[in-house]
């Protein structure tokens, strides 16, 4: 066995937390979307789409962190940063 029951424990109290967590994150992601106007949400899918760089492909399993620069990028323009 490669994880001892402390550890297993933490293990699932992280899991746990996560779980919690990402609830009311999508309930604070639900929200700004009913607040968003049209214009806010057009605005936002055009900054979006014209950041999108699908020429990568996830051979080696990185595509979340490669779309991660996506939405860095979004910020740093929205920041001017």
């Amino acid at each position: 066995m490669w994880m001892n029951s402390n550890e297993r424990k933490e293990l699932q109290q992280y899991l746990k937390r996560w779980e919690e967590a990402g609830e009311r994150l999508q309930e604070d992601r639900a929200q700004r979307l009913r607040e968003m106007t049209d214009v806010q949400a057009r605005a936002e899918i055009a900054v979006l789409g014209g950041l999108w760089r699908p020429g990568f492909r996830d051979v080696g399993g990185d595509g979340i962190i490669q779309v991660q620069r996506v939405f860095r990028l979004q910020r740093e323009r929205a920041t001017g940063s």
